[in-house]
């Protein structure tokens, strides 16, 4: 069974894209296959794993569920996530607005090395992230930068739609993921 498996910033600065990050995660659950899980993990300084559920029964964010607060701890937020996946068939979709800033237990060192390993075994790895070149960014991290995406904080709800294209193409075609130069511009309004 194939699993998505979302890391969202809820840190204090997305505070300014609050209904854009809602609204586009919101859409991308309607582009998972309905029995495939979905796991959403949100960080800002601490870590909440929301729910592990098949897509279809998955509960859209709300400003109840999703308020922006504290720092970034995207390593931790990171390697936590991926720790707890039992699935073979994975994807891995990492949405940040801003640089890694507190962290305790992983280091970009470590988590390369994780997502080094989990690529090795087939895993799919997404990196959306604003204010930073989103590809320098995840290739520090082992993430292939054909996979990474930089968008505009008050263009995340297009970044989402832009993924939700990419890995949907990726899907039925069985080709790696990567973005169209449209699909780049469109993320960053041009």
């Amino acid at each position: 069974m194939s699993a998505t498996y979302c890391v969202i910033d809820r840190s204090g600065s997305m505070f300014e894209c609050v209904d854009d990050t809602i609204g586009g995660f919101n859409s991308f659950l309607k582009t998972l296959e309905p029995d495939s899980l979905v796991s959403v993990n949100l960080f800002d300084h601490e870590y909440t794993e929301l729910y592990k559920k098949k897509a279809s029964k998955a509960e859209p964010l709300t400003k109840e569920t999703y308020i922006p607060r504290g720092n970034t701890a995207l390593y931790d937020a990171i390697g936590k996530t991926a720790a707890k996946v039992s699935e073979i068939d994975v994807t891995f979709v990492i949405l940040t607005d801003g640089d890694e800033n507190s962290s305790r237990e992983f280091t970009k060192k470590a988590v390369r090395a994780l997502i080094e390993e989990k690529t090795k075994l087939g895993w799919t790895f997404v990196y959306m992230g604003a204010n930073q070149d989103a590809c320098f960014v995840a290739e520090a991290m082992g993430i292939n930068r054909d996979g990474a995406l930089t968008f505009t904080a008050d263009r995340v709800e297009s970044a989402i739609s832009s993924v939700s294209q990419a890995l949907t193409r990726s899907r039925t075609q069985g080709t790696p993921v990567s973005f169209t130069q449209d699909e780049r511009e469109y993320s960053v309004g041009l």
